[in-house]
């Protein structure tokens, strides 16, 4: 029936369509999120970074929870910026510790955490749908 699929190039061939193809899929599914984040309707919420993991081969990252209308969303950030240099015991320091998270208001599983952006003690919590933009905060000036 499949008599082409005998020769061995052929079979190699179509494994490195399907493996190209299938990583592609991947690639644009998540630029697609990233577009929907940066161009749709967004708002901001507050994030605790509840873990860091760092493995051998691949970036250090801190896992997140946040809530939008009453529901948890958990998450990921990958360390892949300067941040990365950093020794792993200040990087565990940011474990508990607050910070702005971007999200799709449509899917709010699309979202980015703002690692240098962090939420002063004083904010308590968030709106349930979030801040239309990221919320100012007045300080305190000593006279």
């Amino acid at each position: 029936m499949f008599k082409f699929l005998k020769n061995k190039r052929t079979q190699n061939i179509i494994l490195l369509i399907f493996f190209i193809s299938f990583f592609g899929v991947i690639i644009i599914w998540g630029q697609i999120d990233q577009r929907k984040l940066k161009e749709g309707p967004s708002n901001y919420t507050i994030a605790t970074i509840t873990e860091f993991s760092c493995g051998s081969k691949v970036p250090p990252w801190f896992d997140y929870t946040f809530k939008v209308k009453n529901k948890i969303y958990k998450s990921s950030y990958s360390i892949a910026d300067k941040m990365r240099r950093l020794p792993g015991h200040v990087l565990h320091s940011y474990e508990g510790k607050r910070f702005l998270v971007k999200f799709y208001v449509a899917d709010p599983d699309i979202n980015e955490l703002l690692v240098y952006e962090p939420v002063p003690k004083q904010i308590k919590e968030a709106p349930e749908e979030g801040w239309k933009g990221i919320p100012r905060i007045r300080r305190k000036v000593k006279k």
